[in-house]
């Protein structure tokens, strides 16, 4: 099935265009699409951090002690727990393809894409 994800990290949750968003292609059960949905999402709210040079800003609650000696790392960080994702099915009316989707993905901010292209109700 094709499912639209919307992920965050957890400082500006979206704020200022710091996010990620794609059409993927996930299992038909419900259950493994739940799971990899989860796996995108973990995954590219993470690297929302280090792609927009956020690793300072994580790390700003702690001492340098506390990094060197101790190991916090920005999973640690109160804002780590913050991070979030979305995603809705592609309706099965939409006739685009999943290329055509994932441009479509990336000419519209989530609301909209979600509002022309995706069932209302969210799988995650």
């Amino acid at each position: 099935m094709l499912v639209f994800i919307y992920a965050t990290e957890g400082i500006y949750q979206g704020l200022h265009g710091i996010n990620w968003q794609d059409v993927v292609e996930v299992s038909d059960d419900l259950e493994e699409a739940i799971d990899e949905i989860n796996e995108y999402g973990d995954y590219e709210s993470d690297q929302l951090i280090y792609s927009f040079g956020l690793e300072d800003e994580y790390l700003e609650e702690f001492d340098e002690e506390d990094i060197e000696e101790d190991g916090f790392g920005i999973g640690d960080s109160y804002y780590y727990s913050d991070r979030s994702w979305m995603a809705w099915k592609i309706r099965d009316d939409v006739k685009l393809s999943f290329d055509e989707l994932r441009k479509e993905a990336g000419d519209h901010n989530y609301k909209t894409f979600v509002e022309m292209y995706c069932e209302e109700d969210t799988l995650v």
